[in-house]
Formats: structure tokens, sequence, C-alpha cells
């Protein structure tokens, strides 16, 4: 069998520069024995977000393999969330980004790891020393989780909770969509499940830098379909957790704490991640049988996986391989043979 290779997945050491913007006010004499007031502004309106990165770093959003690493750089309409961690409830809830107050911050100029983040409609009132979060994430399939008691959290779902699970993890958002790569060997739909974080205590005067982590993981798949099913369009690939360590599972989400800024996730051994191919149930073909996917997914124990391809006549191809752990901000590549599933 063969093993699943790590390869370091430069993710996203950005650093935000946030400038406040306040109002000024017509000025009025003072009395001769009158103290100068303090001028520093007590909040803020957060409205542009510079972000940069040191030479040679690699985060998001175009995708491009090099070397073995995958290069990633900012791109114009990329989206952030920045926003305060809302007051803990007395009950559970469970609210969007925006029901939460995180405002949406839009990418207007994009220099390769450098670029501007603007919003009209950003944060307000934002004093000295507030800490801040900010996310990049799908907001179809992120939700802020409030347990009541102690307990608040922002939770990207990478796949579905199955209806018959007996896990008590948090189901999906109703809005949740899975992921979806329309044609072989693209990158283009990596950035909608990307899942990065960075926190801040704000600055009045600008200079509040958010560094922002990889909070996934990219799997890289290499699947050679058999000789006689080369010209089968195929529609689905999807993971199986096989066993191996007592905790092993495939992550359901992952989670970062609003309170510590700790960083974790779901992890179900039932769980499926999914990435349908093509744009609809048609999927697409292969050239000469060789399916390239790219999935985004979590932590894992060291153990096996059952990889299960699905072509458009509903016959599947599966492999099971043994690997390491996997882990947050790494690029790993599978490379393996596909077997035609006989049905019982």
């Amino acid at each position: 069998m063969k093993r699943i290779y790590n390869k370091v997945y430069k993710a996203a050491m950005a650093a935000l520069m946030l400038t406040a913007a306040t109002a000024c006010t017509n000025e009025m004499p003072l009395p001769d024995n009158a103290q100068e007031p303090d001028t520093k502004p007590e909040t803020g309106t957060l409205t542009t977000v510079t972000v940069s990165q040191d030479a040679g770093a690699q985060t998001r959003l175009n995708y491009q393999e090099n070397g073995g690493k995958m290069d990633v750089t900012w791109k114009t309409g990329d989206e952030i969330y920045i926003g305060v961690p809302p007051a803990q409830g007395t009950e559970e809830s469970r609210k969007t980004l925006e029901q939460a107050g995180f405002k949406k911050y839009t990418c207007n100029q994009a220099n390769g790891t450098q670029a501007t983040f603007t919003s009209t409609d950003g944060l307000t009132g934002v004093t000295s020393g507030t800490k801040l979060f900010a996310f990049h994430v799908n907001p179809k399939n992120a939700l802020i989780y409030d347990n009541g008691k102690d307990f608040r959290a922002c939770l990207s779902y990478l796949t579905k909770k199955p209806e018959n699970s007996t896990s008590t993890a948090q189901k999906e958002p109703d809005s949740f969509v899975e992921q979806r790569q329309t044609n072989n060997n693209s990158t283009a739909h990596i950035s909608d499940y990307d899942f990065m974080y960075a926190t801040a205590d704000y600055v009045d005067e600008g200079q509040t830098h958010f560094s922002f982590k990889q909070h996934v993981s990219l799997m890289k798949f290499t699947l050679q379909l058999p000789d006689d099913s080369k010209n089968k369009n195929v529609k689905k690939l999807e993971l199986t957790a096989t066993g191996g360590l007592s905790g092993y599972g495939l992550s359901l989400y992952r989670s970062v704490n609003l309170e510590s800024g700790y960083a974790g996730g779901q992890g179900m051994k039932d769980a499926r991640p999914i990435l349908h191919l093509g744009e609809d149930e048609n999927g697409f073909q292969c050239t000469d049988g060789k399916l390239i996917a790219y999935l985004v997914r979590g932590n894992a124990e060291s153990g096996g996986i059952i990889i299960t391809v699905t072509d458009t006549e509903n016959q599947e191809y599966t492999v099971t391989l043994n690997g390491d752990a996997i882990y947050s901000g790494n690029f790993y590549t599978v490379t393996a043979n596909l077997t035609k599933k006989v049905a019982n």
C-alpha cells in the first residue's frame, strides 16, 4: 500500500495593518485656567485593512503548485470577516458571522502576497485594546456557536454530519455547501473552503497587526482509473476512515474559540468528506483516465482511509491507504491506482 506523503503547505502568515478613521468636530476656545483635554480618540471605525507578508511566504488565494508546495497569493474580490466576539449567552445559540456582528472586508487591490481590503460598513465604536478576530472562511459553511455556558467559537464545516450519526457534534448550517471541483486538475474551488484566522488587539492609531494561521490541510489526489474505464465521466470523490489510533476520525468541522483563540475541531469516525466533480451530475472526463483532485480537510491521527470515486453510471472505484497523521497548514499528496468495486 502506498503512503500519504506530507509536504509543507506554507500557509497564510499574513500581517494585516488596520487603519482607524475617526470623526472631527469644530474646536471651541478654552478658558485660561482650563487644561488641554486628551484628544486621543476612545473609539474608531475600521474601514481599511492592508495585508502583507514576508518575502517568500505563501498564503491564499490563487493556488499554484510549485516544487512540492502550494504557492498561494491574494486576488481582487477575496473576502475576510473581522469582528469582536459577542457576549456570552445564557442558552445555546447558532448565528451566522454577520448575525454575530462580524463585518465583511473585500480585497480591492492585490499584488501577490500583499493586498488591501476595505469595507463600507466596517466595525464601529472599537476601543483601544479590544481583541479582534479575523477569519477567512466561507460564510455559508460557518457559524458562531455558543453553548450558553463557557464555549463560543467560529465553526467552519468541511462535510455534512451523517443523518444516522450517534455523535453529539454540532450539525452543519442549513446554508452548507459541499466541496465541488468543476474541472480536472483545477484549484479554483480551494479558496471557498480554506479556513484561516487571526487575532489582534485593536490600536486606535492604526498599526494593528493580524498574523493569519492556517486551520485546514490540503490534499492532492492523483488517481488512475482502470484501463476499461478511462473514458468514463467521474462525478464524486469520497473519503472514509478505516480506523487506526483510538481517536482517529475524519474532520466534521474546524473551530476557533472566541475567548482563548484556541484552535481545534471535531473529528468523527463516520464523517465522510465529499468532493463533487463537475458542474453537475454529468461530472467530467479525465485525460487518459487520470483524475487529479484537491480536497480541503482537517487534522487526523495516523490511520487508514478508503478513497472512493464514483462515475456517472454509479460505478465505484476504490483504494485503501495507510498514512501518517494529518496536520493543519500542510499540503499532502496521494498517488494511487483505483480498482473497480464489485457489487456484493
